[in-house]
Formats: structure tokens, sequence, C-alpha cells
């Protein structure tokens, strides 16, 4: 059995049936129960009903990622209103890496920048993309293939589809594998100058694809 030591403060997430991630945080803790805010995603509430069944992420201080179910047991309101769920007994502890990669097949586009320089990274956001597919993803990076010769450390600008959303990012260059069917460039490609929101929006898609996956099995 997997004990998780839950602590006042911590965010979790909260999966939700349209697809969305609540944020929340526990605000209280006894025997029984977790006390969590009502969970929310970009700016709208999404209450919870007594019996409702919650499935969702918690990571504790070490960095451990648990995927959780559990189920509302009722509400409180105490200076602001809290969600009560049992504490979760069906908890699994899964992969430990600072980000979760996924299986992301879809086609993208890249610019290659030799020289890197901010001047560089400009000018290239107004010249022409080449077409690429990407592999997986993370909310660190990415794998890609590409038809155009790279080195270590080289830098890539990137345009990928996430949904009805898609980033640009500057990559660097990490790993690199040749494809001996189609001879093709495999690429590892860390993502440099990535904004808050955009990350977090990467994540969100990673959690629903997992979710898709697990509930697959």
């Amino acid at each position: 059995m997997i004990t998780v030591s839950y602590q006042i403060n911590k965010k979790l997430e909260i999966l939700f049936e349209d697809g969305a991630i609540g944020k929340s945080i526990i605000q209280e803790i006894d025997e029984d129960y977790l006390y969590l805010g009502i969970p929310m995603n970009e700016g709208m509430y999404y209450p919870l009903n007594r019996g409702d069944l919650v499935e969702g992420y918690y990571t504790d201080d070490k960095g451990n990622i648990y995927k959780f179910k559990s189920e509302v047991v009722g509400r409180k309101h105490d200076k602001i209103p809290l969600i009560i769920i049992n504490i979760p007994t069906e908890v699994h502890k899964v992969q430990r890496r600072r980000y979760v990669r996924v299986d992301y097949v879809t086609e993208i586009s890249y610019a290659l920048l030799k020289d890197y320089s901010e001047e560089t990274k400009k000018n290239i956001l107004q010249g022409e993309f080449i077409k690429g597919y990407s592999l997986d993803i993370s909310g660190g990076g990415m794998r890609a293939k590409i038809s155009s010769e790279v080195k270590l450390g080289d830098h890539v600008m990137v345009s990928v589809p996430i949904e009805s959303y898609e980033f640009v990012s500057l990559c660097k260059v990490t790993r690199i594998e040749r494809d001996q069917e189609s001879k093709l460039f495999i690429c590892g490609l860390a993502f440099k100058d990535m904004d808050g929101r955009t990350r977090e929006k990467i994540i969100e898609f990673i959690f629903k694809a997992m979710r898709k996956t697990i509930r697959s099995k």
C-alpha cells in the first residue's frame, strides 16, 4: 500500500470529464478527510458535489507524483468555501521526472538558427518555416523528426499545435539520431524561452493524454 504525506497549502490537480484540469490547494487535513479549495481553470470555478468521484494528481515535497481517486463527502465554509474529500486510498505513483513525457505525433513547423543570437531569433520569425513532425512532448521539451541536418547545441525555432492552441518556442538540440528508413533526423529538443502560461498549456494537454491512456487500460 502506498502512503502519501499530504500537506496543507500544497497544490493538486483535479481532472474533469470535459477535459479541464482544475487547480486546487489543500486547506485543511484531518484523520479522514482533505479539505480543498474549489478547483479553478483559467479563472473558472469547477464546483464539486457530494458523491462525485474525483481523479487527480498530487506532488509531494520530494517531487514524487501520485495519481489518486477519491469521493466528495461534503462541503464546508470557513472564510472560503471548501470541498471535503476522503483521504485517497486508491493511489498510484507515476513517473518520477521533472516533466512527464507522452507520445504526440503531429505536423509541426521549424526553422534553424545555426548562429544563434537575439537578433537572429527575431528575424527567423519573419522567415519561412520547414515542415516536420513531433514524436513526443513534455513540459520541458520534445522529440521531432526533421529533414534538416543539425548538430548538438544548435538552436531551432518550432511552432507546435496542441488542440486549439499553437505555441512558438526556441529550442536547443540535445540529442540526434538518424532514421535509417526515412533518412530523416530525430532530434531531442529542449524548450529554452517558454513562458509559464504556455508550459501550463502543455502540461494540461499531457494530463489529458495520460488520463485517456489510463482509462483505456
